[in-house]
């Protein structure tokens, strides 16, 4: 009974989860520059850190994934 109740859940990607996240409760909005205390500008690069921290993949392995940003 789980498993066809799981089969019926339509497929994410956990890219598209961390997104739509971001857009309910504005998480993405608590990291600001270290120094300067600006603003992230670049939402794609700081997806992709905490992906890549949050699964154990590692930054350089992560830019090698991915197409838009390199290490």
């Amino acid at each position: 009974m789980v498993l066809d109740l799981y089969k019926r859940m339509p497929g994410i990607k956990i890219t598209e989860l961390l997104l739509e996240v971001d857009a309910m409760i504005g998480f993405s909005e608590a990291f600001t520059h270290l120094r300067a205390g600006a603003p992230c500008t670049d939402w794609i690069g700081l997806m992709n850190v905490l992906l890549a921290e949050g699964i154990n993949l590692g930054l350089r392995k992560m830019a090698d994934a991915t197409l838009t940003h390199g290490f």
